[in-house]
């Protein structure tokens, strides 16, 4: 993928910035055509997605999706920077990574918003609610 074998560590790091600045993204350059459609990818799906869950919640989460895609390009970034150092992680910092890189956040995270009653920003915030999602990735 991108972060394994395809981007290079400037077009990674311009990724991980552009959705780090999500709204104000136009003031800055991409890259690469690459970093630019993979970035337009996330960008679009992650606001047609917050559209759609922000109307059945009766409030904005558009945020909250965006930060489940920078805690994993960031978790991403830490083995490229891991590999390119030569650095082994210990088991425990790769199975805290891991669990984020395994990448269900994105794809498991948004459906709550979608399935069901109501998701009251307290219960994301909710030190159990990022536990359970621990336990579910490091499961996989």
């Amino acid at each position: 993928d991108f972060f394994d074998v395809g981007g290079s560590k400037e077009e990674l790091d311009s990724l991980v910035r552009l959705v780090e600045m999500w709204d104000d993204h136009h003031k800055t350059e991409c890259y690469s055509e690459q970093v630019e459609i993979l970035f337009s990818a996330i960008y679009t799906s992650v606001n047609q997605l917050g559209a759609k869950a922000s109307a059945l919640q009766d409030r904005d989460v558009t945020k909250h999706l965006v930060q489940i895609w920078l805690d994993l390009l960031r978790a991403m970034m830490t083995e490229v920077e891991w590999r390119m150092s030569n650095y082994v992680p210990s088991a425990e910092e790769y199975i805290t990574n891991s669990a984020l890189t395994f990448a269900l956040g994105p794809i498991v995270l948004p459906a709550l918003y979608l399935v069901g009653p109501k998701v009251p920003e307290s219960v994301v915030r909710d030190p159990e609610y990022n536990e359970l999602f621990r336990l579910m990735s490091t499961c996989g």
